[in-house]
């Protein structure tokens, strides 16, 4: 088989598995648009972190909430389901990000709880897919796409920009 086809299905075959593992969160984010709306209150709120790679500090947005549905009590602590903007599972690389994120939940204010009514352990405060992760995911399409076709893209940039490909073999 052609080394350039192969390579190109490989970053097909990688991409996928990325869509693939963003597609239950998805399908969830898309539902939780249309979960019921119900009150709910703020118990805590706060920006945990954790060391990522290379030992770079990664900041995480907690807001933990409690809420009421068909007469029974639950508690709750996602935000979102694909991540806030700031990064995916609501991580964040910088402090500010999380801040923003936990600046409008204060501790015991009240809020809208989306719960999903099939499973109503399950609910988010911010529903819907937002238009960061939109990007993400436009992004990583453009990166697999970009790395899949780097010598196609290289030769309409710099015409020639191989410099044995015109050379002919002794």
């Amino acid at each position: 088989m052609n080394p350039d086809l192969l390579f190109k299905l490989l970053m097909l075959a990688i991409w996928m598995g990325f869509l693939i593992s963003m597609r239950r969160d998805l399908i969830k984010s898309l539902a939780s648009r249309h979960w019921v709306r119900v009150g709910g209150r703020i118990i805590s709120s706060s920006i945990g972190t954790e060391m990522g790679p290379r030992g770079v500090q990664i900041f995480i947005p907690v807001v933990e909430y409690n809420y009421k549905y068909e007469g029974k009590e639950y508690k709750g602590n996602r935000l979102t389901f694909l991540g806030t903007s700031s990064g995916s599972n609501g991580k964040a690389v910088s402090k500010w990000l999380a801040l923003r994120y936990i600046r409008p939940f204060a501790i015991n204010q009240e809020t809208d709880v989306f719960v999903n009514p099939k499973s109503p352990g399950e609910a988010v405060l911010l529903p819907g897919v937002h238009w960061s992760q939109y990007l993400m995911i436009v992004i990583m399409t453009i990166i697999f796409l970009g790395i899949a076709f780097i010598v196609p893209i290289l030769n309409f940039i710099w015409p020639g920009c191989q410099p044995n490909c015109n050379r002919p073999i002794p």
